[in-house]
Order: structure tokens, then C-alpha cells, then sequence
């Protein structure tokens, strides 16, 4: 059986977020002027903060842009037997993604997991880098309730085309 990793607890966290955003076009030129990410959008419905390898120091932080890139999923209609009275569906599967920006800005994209997965294995869909956070042990910061408060590294899904 595998034993969960112990939750992170960083301290005297000093932050640098950048400034608020109103709009798509407002999120593609604040984020157009960062070097090690030009163009990068936050597609989650939440800031994305990246921590140092110590967790005390926020690094950067993607605010949330407003819009939000989801999968649409669909569930097996199959009855599976409950257990212990709980029950059981299949596994959704994931058909599409909505939410992307227009792919002839195609800005580079933070997502959740399940569309960054979904685009990886739909490299043809989306012309931009996805990237996302990695919330696996190890690397995802969490507070004293072991809530995630962000991440020491991103994922890549998928490079820019």
C-alpha cells in the first residue's frame, strides 16, 4: 500500500504576484513581457503559484485570466455493482476541450491536468505550449490544512507548434 507523501507547511512565504487582470487581451500583454514565459495564459479558475525548490518564496504567479478550459466528458450509462452499498460508476471519458483561446493567437496555456492529458493526446487541437501544474507529491506547496497552495515545478504537455 502506498503512504500518501506528508504535506508541505511553507513558511515566511514572501510572494511577487503581478498585477490584476480584467481581460483575455489584458492577461496575453501582462504576461507578454516575462522572458521565461511570453504569452503564457492561465486557464484554470485560480492563480498558479510557483514556489523555489525551498517552498518559502513564490517565484512567479500566473493570476487566474477569467477564462477557464474544461473537458467535456461523458459517462458510461453501464450499471456496475454497488460495493458495501456504495455506487459504482465507469470512468468518465473526456470527449473535448472548451474554453481554448482562438488558435490564431494560440498564446501558451496553463490547464488542469485532465485537459493538459487530453491535449497531449490531441496535439492537433491546440497550436500553443500547454503547460501545467504539478500538484504530485513531492512538488505540490500545501498549507497547514494540506490544501494546495501551488506547485515547485510545471508540467509540459505539449510544446509550441
Amino acid at each position: 500500500m502506498n503512504t500518501p507523501a506528508p504535506a508541505r507547511n511553507p513558511s515566511n512565504i514572501e510572494s511577487r504576484k503581478l498585477p490584476e487582470i480584467s481581460t483575455f487581451e489584458d492577461s496575453v500583454s501582462l504576461t507578454r513581457n516575462m522572458a521565461d514565459f511570453p504569452l503564457t495564459v492561465n486557464m484554470t479558475p485560480h492563480d498558479i503559484c510557483v514556489y523555489d525548490n525551498e517552498e518559502k518564496t513564490v517565484i512567479i504567479t500566473f493570476p487566474a485570466s477569467g477564462y477557464v478550459c474544461r473537458c467535456t466528458s461523458e459517462t458510461p450509462e453501464s450499471q456496475l455493482p454497488d460495493r458495501g452499498g456504495i455506487p459504482m460508476i465507469e470512468a468518465p471519458r473526456f470527449r473535448d476541450v472548451e474554453g481554448l483561446p482562438p488558435s490564431v493567437s494560440a498564446p501558451d496555456v496553463l490547464v488542469s491536468m485532465p485537459v493538459g492529458e487530453f491535449l497531449r493526446d490531441h496535439p492537433d487541437w491546440y497550436r500553443g505550449a500547454v503547460l501545467g501544474p504539478d500538484t504530485g507529491p513531492g512538488y505540490a506547496v500545501r498549507d497547514d490544512g494540506g490544501a494546495i497552495r501551488g506547485t515547485t515545478r510545471l508540467v509540459l504537455y505539449k510544446y509550441r507548434e
